[in-house]
């Protein structure tokens, strides 16, 4: 009988200890977002690279606001996301001192600019975008564009022309 006695204490004991339960919330997030397009470039892996000639002629440039001829060439973009249905490209670079819709040519050729625009013919300077749609029959954008060399005061001298735009790719 005692040990039954000591059986339903001990039993008492179990089911009488203080059980702690608490109970909390796991919050889980994320976000998913479209993969960018693809740029097609031209160069194997640094860019795309547009050649505004090697037969530039100073005296062409000699005059105050003369230029060479336009330059077209263009941004592809492939693989875009079904989801979104415009590409924006944001354009920076150097501004030239002489003007904040030109871009500082970094070469040796003195007194010239380069000038970007679309192919409409909206300037591109430092800071502008241009709106594209993504063609969803291919997943594909294309942004038409055109450069040239500019002499905003004249009197250019003969050198390399050499400048770089980063072109920043945003979607909607």
């Amino acid at each position: 009988m005692m040990k039954n006695i000591l059986m339903l204490i001990l039993a008492a004991n179990i089911t009488l200890s203080p059980v702690v339960i608490a109970d909390t919330q796991l919050n889980i997030k994320g976000v998913i977002k479209a993969s960018p397009c693809v740029v097609v470039d031209n160069t194997g892996g640094s860019g795309i690279s547009v050649s505004l000639g090697d037969k530039i002629k100073a005296s062409k440039l000699a005059e105050a606001s003369s230029s060479s001829g336009w330059v077209e060439f263009s941004i592809d973009l492939k693989d875009c996301p079904t989801t979104e249905s415009v590409a924006i490209a944001t354009f920076n670079g150097t501004e030239a001192t002489e003007s904040a819709t030109l871009y500082e040519n970094l070469g040796e050729a003195t007194n010239v600019q380069i000038e970007l625009q679309s192919q409409a013919g909206a300037n591109l300077g430092n800071g502008k975008t241009m709106t594209q749609p993504i063609n969803h029959d291919n997943n594909t954008a294309t942004f038409p564009l055109q450069a040239r060399v500019y002499s905003f005061a004249g009197g250019a001298t003969p050198g390399s022309i050499s400048g770089t735009v980063l072109v920043g790719l945003t979607y909607e």
